[in-house]
């Protein structure tokens, strides 16, 4: 956690510390405010990471997953944990295909 998160408490966990009461994500017993980290294999493109905003516990800002080239493999936004605007699929070399 940088300076800046400590001040504002925004953290950066493992989504593996997270964990769902109802629809809001907890983080120590506390709904979260800050990024969830986690690593999946997706049978085609290999293994991905991503990084998820919450606020108060939902999903709340960018979520962005990422090759393990750290290129951009899809862009979306939530608000209240609900998809907001546009969802973008990227290519491994970083250009849009959807």
């Amino acid at each position: 956690m940088g300076i800046l998160d400590s001040l504002f408490g925004k953290k950066t966990v493992n989504a593996e510390e997270l964990h769902d009461v109802g629809i809001v994500t907890h983080y120590k017993g506390k709904p979260f405010n800050g990024k969830g980290k986690s690593v999946h294999t997706h049978k085609d493109f290999g293994l991905i990471r991503i990084e998820t905003t919450y606020k108060d516990g939902l999903k709340d800002g960018e979520q962005v997953a990422y090759y393990d080239n750290n290129k951009i493999f899809y862009y979306r936004t939530f608000l209240k944990d609900k998809p907001d605007g546009s969802l973008g699929f990227y290519k491994n070399q970083g250009k849009s295909f959807i």
